[in-house]
């Protein structure tokens, strides 16, 4: 899978771990292509927090393919995860830790 560019979607509506916003703004500035959007609850209001919601995208912002709901980020070997995944760019779901996809591993495509 080659890079590609995304949209971050924060939710704020809900509490997150404290470095979740500094770091995904790190990680977002470092990418290519990379865009933060913080949002009301992006899942419905009291999702519990620290979700992020990613949609890959190619460079006029086209989605490329499903967005991924990432979360919740709760751990800062979590908030680690994320901000590495999207730094590499592939954002291939198989590479997160299966609890912040909310799916088995063997079950991502």
């Amino acid at each position: 899978m080659d890079r590609t560019g995304f949209v971050a979607v924060r939710c704020t509506a809900c509490a997150a771990h404290p470095a979740l916003d500094d770091t995904l703004r790190e990680a977002v500035r470092g990418s290519r292509g990379g865009i933060l959007v913080h949002a009301r609850c992006v899942l419905g209001e009291g999702c519990g927090g620290g979700f992020v919601v990613v949609q890959p995208c190619d460079d006029a912002q086209r989605a490329t393919r499903p967005a991924l709901r990432i979360g919740p980020v709760r751990t800062t070997a979590d908030v680690a995860a994320v901000a590495n995944w999207l730094r590499a760019g592939r954002l291939d779901p198989r590479d997160l830790p299966a609890h912040l996809i909310g799916l088995p591993a063997a079950s991502v495509n």
